[in-house]
């Protein structure tokens, strides 16, 4: 036992010599190391803070902000060659690889390439229409787009350090992955005719992915903006929706185009119903004051869009509402939306349920009508049809939506099917226009108040083959 004690008393004292004497080598080398260290923590902090300066001024400024994650295997989006030109576009897009660029919108249309500063050469900037912004170059199709950028960055100061947590979280995501930020403007130009019920995501932040033949996507949304969110709002995140959308089987009945149920009708009316416009004629036509109002768009939905085969409409609506009021209370109401009906020379049958026709038309031809239905143990359910008969019986739900009390909406629909019979009007996407399918959810956000202008949003859609050309 003695040799090996010896021996290791002998290795000890040989390091406790080496380090004796090169103490002060040794600690210059710790001193420097960590200087290294601390010097790159620094810069890699500096560049960051950079990097969301610059697509904070790109996203106050610009209408729609997208990321994009490159594939140098592939050849270079259009809009690389149009900005760069053919061969530096190609020799640029090499460069990358597999990193992230950016092509913001403005209100006009006009598309900007946004790469990277790191990326481009000073050569290859003077033979551009380029701009440079924080972390970023911004490529301009013309010298008159590239001022009209520099007006409205001009505008828009602000730190990345003073942002709300719902705002920071959104251009963290825009700077490590696909993902894309949008403003009313863009929303109401890619919507159309259904803008004004799509006001609740006027302003919006959505990671992106493609998982088995479907985008998927996973923000946030709300009316006003992120900018304006409070501190305390503090963005969790459920991730991407789990599985595939439901099968255009699945929608029941057979061969429904849209089904919408949600918490109360406010998510989708609120907005229009705060107008003047809509507001005055409520209360002096039909006597829906204040109250009235409030107990309807607080009220429990059910909706469902269906095809019609023939007559003078596209599709049928039926609209399920389960206001906490008295029956009577609207029914004021509905005797003088009646009442004008009759004057527009509308004809109401029925006994159980109000239906209206056109004078002199068949009995197919259906405009509209309503019913009360009082099913056991639940309170009155009003029915409402419009282009079709109400339905005679509560809607049943068609998802686990209700069973989740941060459930506001839920929604399924054919977009394909929707655009084919002109009932999807606006400038989406193609690869929107052309889904057989799409679902999607908004939830309240877990540290929000449940007034909160802004949710939690999730969902999915079926890609076509051509939607992903």
């Amino acid at each position: 036992m003695a040799g090996p004690s010896t021996s290791a008393q002998r290795v000890w004292q040989s390091l406790n010599l080496l380090f004796r004497s090169n103490r002060c080598s040794v600690g210059v080398a710790t001193l420097l190391t960590a200087s290294s260290l601390i010097g790159l923590v620094l810069t890699s902090s500096s560049q960051h803070d950079r990097q969301l300066n610059g697509l904070l001024q790109l996203a106050s400024s610009l209408q729609l902000v997208q990321a994009f994650r490159a594939d140098s295997s592939q050849q270079p989006p259009l809009l690389w060659q149009r900005r760069l030109g053919v061969t530096p576009a190609q020799e640029i897009w090499q460069r990358l690889g597999h990193g992230l660029w950016w092509q913001g919108w403005s209100v006009d249309g006009q598309a900007y390439l946004v790469l990277p500063s790191s990326l481009i050469t000073a050569e290859e900037r003077k033979r551009s229409i380029a701009h440079d912004l924080s972390h970023f170059v911004v490529l301009s199709a013309d010298a008159l787009n590239r001022q009209h950028l520099r007006e409205r960055l001009a505008s828009k100061r602000s730190s990345p350090h003073e942002l709300p947590p719902l705002l920071s979280s959104c251009l963290q995501r825009l700077a490590r992955g696909p993902a894309v930020v949008w403003r009313p403007e863009m929303l109401a130009r890619f919507s159309g005719a259904s803008a004004p019920l799509l006001q609740a995501a006027g302003h919006g932040c959505l990671s992106l992915r493609v998982s088995k033949g479907h985008l998927q996507w996973q923000g946030w949304i709300g009316s006003r903006d992120f900018a304006l969110a409070p501190r305390e709002l503090r963005p969790g995140g459920r991730g991407f929706p789990e599985g595939n959308p439901k099968g255009p089987d699945s929608l029941q009945p057979p061969q429904a185009l849209l089904m919408l149920e949600g918490e109360h009708l406010g998510v989708l009316f609120s907005a229009l119903a705060s107008r003047d416009i809509i507001r005055r004629p409520l209360e002096k036509n039909y006597g829906l004051g204040a109250a009235q109002r409030t107990k309807l768009l607080e009220a429990p939905f059910r909706l469902r869009l269906l095809p019609l085969p023939q007559g003078a409409f596209k599709a049928g609506l039926q609209l399920q509402l389960w206001p906490q009021a008295e029956r009577m209370s609207f029914d004021r109401s509905l005797q003088a939306l009646r009442g004008r009906l009759i004057d527009q020379g509308l004809n109401p049958t029925g006994r159980e349920a109000v239906i209206w026709r056109e004078s002199g038309s068949s009995d197919q031809d259906v405009i509209g009508g309503w019913r009360w239905l009082q099913p056991q143990s639940t309170r009155p359910v009003i029915s409402v049809g419009l282009g079709m008969s109400p339905a005679r019986r509560p809607l049943p739900a068609w998802s686990d939506a209700s069973k989740r009390p941060d459930v506001l909406v839920d929604l399924q629909a054919r977009p394909a099917d929707l655009a084919s019979r002109g009932l999807l009007d606006g400038q989406w996407p193609r690869v929107v226009t052309q889904a057989q399918t799409l679902s999607l959810r908004l939830h309240r956000l877990s540290s929000a108040r449940e007034s909160s202008p802004w949710s939690e949003l999730s969902g999915q859609l079926a890609l076509s083959d051509a939607g992903e050309s």
